[in-house]
C-alpha cells in the first residue's frame, strides 16, 4: 500500500515497490544509514552518530524521491516528478505546509518512509530478508565444542 502525502493542494502518494528498488541510490542508501547506524550504536561511537546524522537529509531525500517514482516518476508514473530536485522541492513544501506534524522534518520523514519500506515489503522486495536468513543459517557451529568420540575396533 502507499502513503499519501498532501503538498500544495495535490495528493502525492510514496510506495516501495519495483521502481524504488530499481533505483540503486534507494537501496544504497538505506543500507548504509541502517548498517552505520548498528554499527554507531553498538561501538558507542558518537564520531560515527553525527556523521550519520549528518547524512540524514541526503538520504532522506533519496528515500523519498525512491517512494514517489512508482506514481509520480518519469517512466511508470505520471511524470510529476522528473528528478531529485522536484522531490527536493516536495520536500521543502511540505516540511513548511506542515509545521506541527510530527514528520515534517529529515529525520521524522525519515522513520515514516522506513516504516512505508517495512509495509510495502520493500526489504523483502530487495532479497534483503531472504539474503539475511541465508547468511544467518551458513553460520556453521564451532566444531571444537562437540565432544569427541574414540572409535573402538576389534582387531
Amino acid at each position: 500500500m502507499y502513503k499519501i502525502f498532501k503538498i500544495d493542494g495535490k495528493d502525492y502518494k510514496v510506495e516501495y515497490t519495483i521502481e524504488a528498488a530499481l533505483y540503486e541510490e534507494c537501496t544504497e542508501a538505506v543500507m548504509n544509514f541502517m548498517v552505520d547506524s548498528s554499527t554507531a550504536a553498538d561501538a558507542k561511537d558518537m564520531k560515527m552518530l553525527i556523521k550519520n546524522m549528518s547524512n540524514v537529509p541526503q538520504i532522506t531525500l533519496t528515500l523519498f524521491y525512491a517512494g514517489l517514482l512508482e506514481h509520480h516518476g518519469p517512466s511508470s508514473g505520471d511524470g510529476s516528478v522528473a528528478n531529485l530536485a522536484d522531490a527536493k522541492r516536495l520536500a521543502t513544501q511540505y516540511f513548511r505546509e506542515n509545521p506541527d506534524v510530527e514528520d515534517a522534518n529529515f529525520y521524522g520523514l525519515l522513520n515514516t518512509l522506513i516504516g512505508q519500506m517495512r509495509e510495502d515489503g520493500f526489504f523483502k522486495q530487495i532479497g534483503l530478508e531472504q539474503m539475511m536468513t541465508s547468511s544467518t543459517s551458513d553460520i556453521k557451529k564451532p566444531q571444537d565444542r562437540k565432544k569427541k568420540i574414540t572409535k573402538i575396533t576389534a582387531d
